[in-house]
Parts: structure tokens; C-alpha cells; sequence
């Protein structure tokens, strides 16, 4: 056990807490921080050295307890527990993007993409050539600010130099012409804006031309990527994507499809591009 003049010096460390750092704090978690920052400040008034070393080994002790209950808690952390909107990742996220971003979701359909950038707090264009995906869009009575425009992708409804990113997920593969649209899309974006394609690689599935109106069985990345550099993108690299594309084939079973990331930036400073 500790020595009476240990305990005693220990007493009146906690002591020293405020209401806020004590009564107010929620877990003896918060306590420990609390109780580190105060241990600091003892050390720089003289605490005795054996004083300091048995307060870092209650302290330790504490860290311990608290490994274990989240050790035994691991496996049904998430079990029970649940946020009400689902939308928590995307909120805290806009948290460390800038204000007032403007963000093309170019081939929007339904509103897959913009339902994810309007909640982190962008200001977004969503675009699309069917009215009839635009209206199942504006159906979601979407939160945020997205204004839904009908056009194409070597056409956009957006004027030059209005957007800082720009967004085309499983637009490309129905594409006739890639030149014409990365051409646009570098048009629309403000310098040093970013262009953002997702789409699949290829696979054999003929079926998706009829059910899903594919013009391509999807696409290499490099397809894209020379596109985008020699519309004059910079910067272009692709990448594989984790998540796959789950599509139901019409015997009714389920296919999955591997995708792709190509992402290309506008020049800082505008130059023509010959």
C-alpha cells in the first residue's frame, strides 16, 4: 500500500480537479486525461519523484482497466448500438471539408452519389440525360442543396470554371465518345478542380447490354486515363476499387462486378491545350 504521505499528495492532486474536470466528467477515461495534464503541472511545482511514479502506476492501472472492458466489448461493440439517420460518416467527414463546395454528379440516375455529397454539406449539379431518373431523383426530396439539370456528358447544362469536383460513377462504359465528355468536364471545372470516374472493368457479361443498356462491357483504365490526359488533365492515376457492383442477371441470379477509379486534375493555371 501506499505510504500516508503518498496518499495524502495524490488526495489533493484530484483534488485540484475542477467541478468540470471531475463532477462533469462522464467516464474515468476522461479522468485519467484530466489527471495526466495535472500530473504535468505537479511535476513542475516539485512533487516528490516516488509520488510522481505511484500516481503514473494508478493511472496505469486505470489504462489497463479500460483495455480490458474494450477488449471484452470488441466483438459486440456494434451490436445494439446504431445511429438514428445513418448518416454520422458523411457528417463527420464534412466536418473537414471546405464550406461552399460545388460538386458535379455527372450521370446521377437516381441520386446514388449526390444523397452523399448534399449531406456533407456541398452544393451540388446533379446531371442526367433521362427525365425519368431525374424525377425518381427529386422524388428522395433530397436534404441540402442539389439542383437537378437534364443534359449530356459532351454537353453539360454547367457553365465554364463553376464547379471544384466533378463525378461520373458507371458513366463512362455507356459513353460513345470519351474525348468529347472529359473535354466538358475539364471545361466546367474551376482550376485545379478534380475529375473523379468509377466505373467497371471489364467483364463477359453480354446480358448487361439488354438490362442494364451497356454500350461497353466495361472498360481497362487506361482507357479513361488517356482520355483525361489528352483532354488535359493532370495528374491522372486510377486505382482498384474494394467495393463491387452487385447486379441481379434475368435468370435471377446475382452477379458481381469488379470497378475501378480514374481521378485527373485541372491545371492550376489555365493553359490551352493543343
Amino acid at each position: 500500500q501506499l505510504e500516508a504521505g503518498m496518499v495524502e499528495s495524490h488526495t489533493q492532486l484530484l483534488k485540484s480537479l475542477s467541478p468540470e474536470e471531475s463532477l462533469g466528467i462522464p467516464s474515468y477515461v476522461d479522468s485519467i486525461q484530466a489527471a495526466v495534464v495535472k500530473l504535468g503541472d505537479a511535476a513542475k511545482r516539485g512533487l516528490p519523484k516516488l509520488d510522481q511514479k505511484a500516481l503514473r502506476t494508478v493511472l496505469e492501472h486505470r489504462r489497463e482497466k479500460s483495455r480490458q472492458t474494450h477488449d471484452r466489448l470488441a466483438e459486440r461493440w456494434e451490436k445494439g448500438q446504431e445511429f438514428v439517420h445513418g448518416s454520422l460518416r458523411a457528417e463527420i467527414y464534412a466536418q473537414a471539408v471546405p464550406t461552399g463546395l460545388c460538386i458535379a454528379d455527372l450521370g446521377c440516375g437516381t441520386g446514388f452519389l449526390s444523397t452523399q455529397f448534399a449531406a456533407m454539406g456541398a452544393r451540388v449539379i446533379a446531371v442526367d440525360h433521362s427525365e425519368r431518373m431525374l424525377a425518381a431523383a427529386r422524388k428522395k426530396k433530397l436534404k441540402g442543396s442539389v439542383e437537378f439539370r437534364r443534359g449530356e456528358l459532351d454537353a453539360l447544362p454547367i457553365d465554364d470554371a463553376t464547379v471544384d469536383a466533378a463525378f461520373a460513377n458507371l458513366v463512362f462504359h455507356h459513353l460513345p465518345d470519351f474525348a468529347a465528355a472529359a473535354a466538358e468536364v475539364l471545361r466546367i471545372l474551376k482550376p485545379g478542380g478534380v475529375f473523379v470516374v468509377s466505373d467497371l472493368l471489364p467483364h463477359d457479361a453480354e446480358w448487361m447490354r439488354q438490362v442494364m443498356g451497356d454500350l461497353r462491357l466495361g472498360l481497362k483504365p487506361e482507357q479513361v486515363s488517356t482520355a483525361l490526359a489528352r483532354a488535359g488533365f493532370e495528374q491522372v492515376a486510377s486505382a482498384d476499387a474494394v467495393d463491387r457492383c452487385r447486379v441481379q442477371d434475368p435468370a435471377g441470379a446475382t452477379a458481381e462486378f469488379a470497378m475501378f477509379f480514374v481521378r485527373g486534375q485541372k491545371p492550376k493555371i489555365g493553359r490551352a491545350h493543343v
